[in-house]
């Protein structure tokens, strides 16, 4: 066993193996086969969709250009990040119990102010506007 474990070390030496955007592609594979085989079911096309991000994660599995395999990472982090801001933001808001969220009627900037203060003037830090608002 132990020589196995040293030969698959001794092989993978060098190369990229796994980050996020594989664990990414790797997910979408299974979970996009497993959905059409339940609604569309099984046919080439639906094949050939699922292979090619299989394809993709195994050549940058064992690729051996780790400075190119690390740009497409960061590439794609970016991307994910502008995709999940959005929602972290959304959750974060809903978590705050201790804040109430309000947008300038000038500039829509969302301004964040203690809750249970009653009326109290907002001012905004973009555009300066004050309004007034129940917290």
């Amino acid at each position: 066993m132990n020589k196995l474990k040293y030969k698959l070390y001794q092989f993978m030496q060098g190369r990229y193996g796994n980050d996020q955007l594989n664990t990414f592609l790797l997910a979408f594979a299974v979970v996009f086969n497993i959905v059409m085989a339940l609604f569309v079911g099984s046919n080439w096309i639906t094949a050939t969709i699922t292979w090619i991000p299989l394809i993709i994660f195994w050549f940058r599995f064992f690729s051996r250009k780790v400075y190119r395999r690390r740009i497409e990472n960061n590439k794609f982090l970016g991307m994910w990040y502008k995709i999940r801001a959005p929602f972290r933001r959304t959750k974060r808001r809903f978590e705050d119990k201790s804040h109430k969220y309000y947008k300038c009627p000038k500039c829509k900037q969302v301004v964040r102010v203690p809750s249970g203060k009653g009326k109290i003037e907002i001012t905004c830090p973009k555009c300066k506007t004050k309004f007034s608002k129940r917290t």
